[in-house]
């Protein structure tokens, strides 16, 4: 009796791998999906050489990637790199290898996969945004601090610190031409907050809740100061004012975090900040505006300290 029931069962179990084998998956399409770029999902101040990623999806069982494609074009169609098919399943960390990249532009790039029955897939499209690339894309711009800005002894012999207070820093900038697109790169000494004609800000972010500009907040974030600094690259031809004779305010404070509160990082003395602001015109001319001595600065402002730990200290008395 034992007997017979392991054999019936052995046999249903034949039976249902038939069918599963036949009908019981579905042979839905592949498609690819979830494209990356230096595994960001919105990529932005990539560097001169970036990596892509990407997935492919389907219900099929023994769906598989058999060999890729991958193409790179500026902003206005021109392709700067076309990898040819490649055989293999790889589908991360696919290194950039065209010609030099430029620095604070926009990209976009698709990839096409090929399937293990030989068909080619839809492209999928992305796009990527460089940031400044070394030290002499920085040129013509300087870390700032307010020269007033007060100090006091911390405690040690010879040692002082800042006061409690921001840096303000604001400078006007009027366009020698019409503006195609601008870029804002910015880095602070602090957790700084940067601004355009008033506003903060944002970067478009592309993710499992769509597609949206959102604000980034306590920038830099944790780094050893002493060996490296953040910086960030944003587009800001949307909040500016773009004709030729136009005048766009670009300002920044910069409080105590991840540079000189107590608990963090007691490294610096004073905030500082740096920016370079690089104005496309309509001709194809470029200028770049960078922080200097003719930027406007003061200790001053509602916001008295902005920590990680610490919170944010908000006097609503002080006026700006």
């Amino acid at each position: 009796m034992t007997l017979t029931k392991k054999v019936l069962m052995s046999g249903a179990l034949v039976v249902v791998a038939g069918c599963c084998g036949e009908c019981g998956l579905p042979d839905g399409p592949a498609k690819t999906g979830h494209l990356t770029v230096d595994h960001l999902l919105s990529p932005a101040d990539i560097g001169p050489a970036p990596k892509f990623g990407w997935q492919m999806e389907s219900s099929r069982h023994g769906a598989a990637q058999t060999a890729y494609r991958i193409e790179v074009f500026e902003k206005g169609g021109r392709r700067v790199w076309d990898s040819g098919e490649v055989a293999g399943g790889v589908s991360a960390a696919v290194p950039y290898a065209g010609a030099p990249l430029r620095s604070v532009r926009k990209y976009a790039w698709k990839v096409s996969v090929k399937d293990e029955r030989g068909k080619w897939l839809p492209p999928a499209e992305g796009v990527f945004e460089t940031g400044l690339f070394g030290e002499a894309d920085w040129a013509g711009a300087k870390w700032i601090s307010p020269v007033d800005a007060p100090v006091r002894p911390a405690g040690e012999k010879d040692k002082m610190e800042a006061e409690d207070g921001t840096a303000c820093f604001v400078k006007t900038v009027t366009n020698a031409k019409a503006v195609r697109e601008a870029f804002w790169t910015v880095a602070g000494l602090g957790a700084f907050e940067a601004y355009v004609n008033g506003e903060p800000i944002s970067r478009r972010i592309v993710d499992f809740a769509g597609d949206r500009m959102v604000r980034d907040f306590l920038k830099p974030g944790f780094t050893h100061n002493g060996k490296t600094k953040y910086s960030f690259a944003y587009d800001v031809t949307h909040m500016m004012k773009t004709g030729a004779g136009a005048a766009n305010v670009f300002a920044a404070q910069v409080s105590s975090g991840w540079w000189r509160d107590k608990i963090v990082n007691f490294f610096g003395r004073k905030s500082a900040f740096r920016g370079q602001l690089v104005l496309r015109f309509e001709d194809g001319t470029e200028q770049r505006v960078g922080t200097d001595e003719t930027w406007l600065s003061a200790t001053a402002g509602p916001v008295l300290r902005a920590a990680i730990f610490d919170g944010e200290d908000y006097d609503a008395r002080v006026k700006t």
